[in-house]
């Protein structure tokens, strides 16, 4: 695992970071795995790598804001797997623990410049293991996020149940299954193009996973033996373990305006990255009003 701040390259021009790519680019397609190139732009070079609903205390209400929004709007998602929905709550705004990535490095370019105009940018280069979204351990994520259950006895009962190959193993090595997949810091997913977002965007997901606080065991009657266990998002020493590459580049502040023009002209801008109505009458405006 490496986690890099390149000091030594800074971002001035689309065409800086076109050759930091040439020399920096895979794509390689398995059968359960790819590894893969992804990129993330982010407005601010101080600013960590994490989703929404670990910011700010959020992350002790994930399951509650999912609930409350499935509640109020059902019919939005009766048709949809646990991941699509995710990624649905997640495009309207709802704090999930999906982080945006994509393998388009001008579309990161686009993303660490458009915002933020008076700090320093960060674009990221990850080099890392990718998974279709009906992978197994991105699956028992996914479940867990929707219904968590903190009773490791009945976690590994309740996943054994859903996981076939889960039954062949004994309780402790299906436990041990289970809690790899929910602490590995992220897993990178290539999504199925459900939205024209992810389409434009060339867009994919880092799926973040959990840190164990504690485990406690119950002597209350009726969960006497039983073993729980007490969640944290994850700590700065796991946020650079989240993928096995990581580079970090930096984007001084007083070349953001410029790079935006540049990427206007490949047509990397807010129309073309924003699909929906409501942004395609500012991106109307705004190329009125900048002629």
């Amino acid at each position: 695992m490496s986690f890099e701040e390149i000091t030594s390259i800074e971002i001035h021009s689309a065409n800086d970071i076109i050759d930091f790519v040439k020399s920096n680019s895979l794509k390689k397609y398995h059968a359960n795995t790819n590894d893969m190139t992804w990129y993330r732009g982010q407005g601010n070079y101080n600013w960590k790598l994490e989703p929404a609903v670990y910011r700010d205390g959020k992350f002790q209400n994930e399951s509650v804001y999912i609930k409350e929004l499935e509640r109020r709007r059902p019919a939005d998602f009766a048709f949809d797997n646990n991941f699509d929905k995710l990624v649905k709550m997640q495009h309207y705004g709802l704090p999930t623990r999906l982080l945006d990535i994509t393998t388009n490095p001008l579309v990161a370019l686009y993303f660490a410049c458009q915002n933020e105009r008076d700090a320093d940018g960060a674009f990221y280069y990850f080099s890392t293991p990718t998974f279709w979204e009906d992978n197994w351990a991105v699956k028992i994520v996914v479940d867990f996020v929707f219904e968590p259950e903190t009773c490791i006895e009945s976690l590994v009962r309740r996943e054994k149940k859903r996981m076939p190959f889960l039954c062949d193993l004994s309780d402790k090595d299906a436990e041990s299954s289970i809690w790899h997949s929910l602490f590995v810091p992220a897993h990178a997913i290539l999504p199925r193009m459900t939205n024209q977002r992810i389409i434009q965007q060339s867009g994919g997901f880092l799926l973040f996973g959990m840190s164990l606080e504690k485990v406690e065991v119950s002597d209350n009657i009726g969960n006497y033996g039983k073993r729980f266990m007490s969640l944290l998002p994850l700590n700065e020493n796991q946020q650079k373990m989240i993928c096995p590459v990581i580079k970090k580049l930096k984007i001084p502040k007083e070349y953001k305006t410029n790079i935006i023009k540049e990427l206007d002209l490949l047509n990397i801008n807010e129309g073309f990255l924003f699909p929906e109505l409501e942004y395609q009458v500012k991106s109307v405006i705004t190329s009125i009003e900048s002629t």
